[in-house]
C-alpha cells in the first residue's frame, strides 16, 4: 500500500512538474504574442505614415500638372500671338 501511495505521490510530482512547464511555455507564448502585437501596431503606423506622404506626393504631382498645363496653355497663346 506504502508503495503505491509513493508511486502515485510520485505522478502527481511529475504532473505538476509538466503543468509547471506547460504553463512557462504558456507565458512564453503570451510574451512572443504581445510583442508581435506591438510590431503589428508600428507596422500599422508605418503603412499610415507612408500612406500620409503618398497622398502628398499625389497633391503635388497634380498642382504640378495644372501648373505644366498653365505654363503650356501660356505658351500656345504667346506663340498664337506671335503669329
Amino acid at each position: 500500500m506504502e508503495a503505491i501511495l509513493k508511486e502515485i505521490l510520485t505522478k502527481l510530482g511529475d504532473l505538476d512538474n509538466g503543468f509547471q512547464e506547460m504553463r512557462v511555455e504558456l507565458q512564453e507564448v503570451k510574451s512572443d504574442q504581445k510583442s508581435m502585437h506591438t510590431e503589428l501596431q508600428e507596422v500599422k503606423s508605418n503603412q499610415q505614415s507612408m500612406y500620409a506622404e503618398l497622398q502628398e506626393v499625389k497633391t503635388e504631382l497634380r498642382s504640378n500638372g495644372e501648373k505644366i498645363d498653365n505654363l503650356s496653355n501660356e505658351m500656345r497663346s504667346h506663340f498664337n500671338f506671335i503669329q
